[in-house]
């Protein structure tokens, strides 16, 4: 996998005593860690799955043991490594309500009824006024939707689709 793919999440620091335990620090505190199975470190530009056997709090990061990792020397060989997930693995981790953006970016767009396709949300301009809907047209041209409840018909998030009722003429301001 490309590293484009992962998200850094934490970095070792030190080494634990004797049996491969190491100290982490994360980089997030809204992320519920102890849950995590397993993390990826790169390694010689593959990023390499090391799965916990034990994590536990410490005031200032946290200690772990990787099913991989038996002794100090094996500790050291990661030292100074940036831990990283995929973001779908992140999402489930998370103790947050996800944002507007972690929601929608990626849903597939339609005008009206899904008989009119708009294209890809690629983005969601999040401001305290007005949260507006960046999306990627069929033709590769940007619009911008507010994302007001008078134009939002549907949210499937089973189909990862958004159908809006957007006014005549906003859309011809963008597709001309």
């Amino acid at each position: 996998m490309a590293k484009s793919e992962f998200v850094p999440v934490g970095i070792v620091l030190k080494p634990h005593g004797l049996k491969g335990h190491v100290v982490f620090k994360f980089y997030s505190a809204s992320i519920n860690y102890e849950d995590a199975e397993h993390f990826f470190i790169e390694f010689k530009g593959a990023e390499l799955p090391y799965f916990v056997e034990e994590i536990k709090k410490l005031p200032k990061g946290y200690k772990i043991k990787f099913e991989e990792i038996n002794s100090l020397e094996d500790a050291e060989e990661i030292l100074q490594k940036e831990l990283l997930l995929r973001p779908e693995e992140i999402r489930k981790l998370s103790t947050k309500e996800p944002t507007l953006s972690e929601i929608l970016i990626g849903y597939t767009a339609f005008n009206s009824s899904k008989e009119q396709l708009l294209g890809e949300v690629s983005n969601v301009l999040e401001n305290k006024y007005q949260n507006v809907l960046e999306i990627k047209h069929t033709t590769g041209k940007n619009i911008l939707v507010p994302l007001v409840d008078v134009f939002i018909k549907e949210i499937d998030k089973e189909s990862k689709s958004i159908i809006l009722n957007i006014p005549d003429g906003l859309l011809e301001v963008y597709l001309r």
